[in-house]
């Protein structure tokens, strides 16, 4: 289970669904469990501090998580997989942005 708060999320109990992980919004994340190789996540806001962590800690466990980070452009994406190479860990990371 990870721990963001007052909120405790078992990952084996995950069906298809997303959670916040802060008041605001700013990083929230989906999960399913279909997959063979561990549950599928993605991770909104994975360029910001609290995102970027979520993404690391995820992607260090492959045999649970196929983890997609998403951030708002190459300059963020360029960052975080920098970001995750210093933390040995690696996750799909695409750049989005609803504006375009």
């Amino acid at each position: 289970a990870l721990n963001f708060g007052d909120r405790r999320m078992r990952w084996n109990r995950w069906k298809p669904q997303h959670a916040s992980l802060n008041g605001n919004g700013a990083a929230a994340l989906s999960a399913s469990a279909d997959s063979d190789h561990g549950a599928s996540v993605v991770v909104t806001g994975a360029g910001g501090r609290t995102g970027r962590l979520i993404v690391a800690k995820l992607a260090t466990r492959p045999e649970k998580f196929r983890v997609t980070g998403v951030v708002r452009d190459a300059k963020s994406r360029a960052a975080l997989i920098k970001f995750l190479e210093s933390q040995h860990a690696h996750a799909d990371i695409v750049a989005a942005d609803i504006r375009d």
